[in-house]
């Protein structure tokens, strides 16, 4: 019998590829989003809503950076258009801290509306389908507390954050193309080597974490056989006189 060695622990060569193979499969095991989406249809007009608002403070973003550099050429103008001019500015000011005082808190209730909506429709769903199995109480509060909170995340914080960050960098970019487009043109030629240089840092730290659901199975089904030994091994000095 072939043995292999993980984490400390000497185990069976079967043992570990069987442990190695259910958390892969528990790895790729995808939820469908067509079935998400199935699942939170009745908050549809809710997450049309939140993504208006997620636009809205998305664009807000670079807006904000067209009005710095617009409201600056004021400072060299006469007096009367500077005053004419700031006032103008300050109104605009005004107006995109208003709409960002809006949009934001909107975004964020109507995301965490539909999404708490969503959880509360398959923590229902898994218990029904969970309570009739044979299966331990701590582990049905897990699957309807952890699961189900991972999914909120996915439908409101991710799909906020996605549908903001994605109108950002459009209109970022349709304002810098207007103003400039040969600079425009060189930061979009450098931006996807951060993006590589970030998906490079993901995949090098997860890969020292790849293994670590199988050495904590290994430790939890195998962990006892290792003190028991260890205890033996202790009283045959003590008993020896050792």
């Amino acid at each position: 019998m072939n043995l292999v060695s993980t984490a400390g622990l000497i185990v069976p060569e079967s043992t570990h590829t069987e442990l190695q193979s259910s958390a892969d499969g528990e790895e790729h095991r995808r939820v469908a989003l067509s079935r998400l989406i199935s699942l939170n249809k009745p908050e549809i007009p809710v997450i049309l809503l939140g993504t208006v608002a997620a636009v809205i403070s998305g664009a807000l973003f670079p807006l904000l950076g067209l009005l710095i550099s617009s409201s600056i050429n004021s400072f060299h103008e006469q007096p009367h258009e500077l005053r004419r001019d700031s006032r103008f500015w300050t109104l605009m000011y005004i107006a995109a801290g208003v709409a960002s005082l809006i949009s934001l808190p909107m975004e964020y209730y109507l995301f965490g509306l539909a999404g708490g909506k969503l959880v509360e429709r398959i923590r229902s769903l898994s218990f029904e389908r969970v309570v009739h199995q044979e299966i331990s109480c701590g582990t049905i509060g897990a699957r309807l507390s952890v699961d189900a909170s991972n999914i909120r995340r996915l439908v409101g914080d991710s799909l906020a954050l996605i549908i903001r960050s994605t109108v950002t960098v459009l209109a970022g970019f349709i304002i810098a193309m207007v103003s400039n487009w040969r600079l425009a043109l060189i930061a979009t030629v450098i931006l996807p080597s951060g993006g590589l240089q970030g998906y490079l840092q993901i995949k090098f730290l997860e890969g020292f974490s790849s293994d670590a659901k199988v050495i904590y199975q290994l430790w939890q089904n195998h962990g006892h056989i290792l003190l028991i030994e260890r205890l033996v091994y202790y009283l045959y000095v003590s008993v020896f006189g050792l």
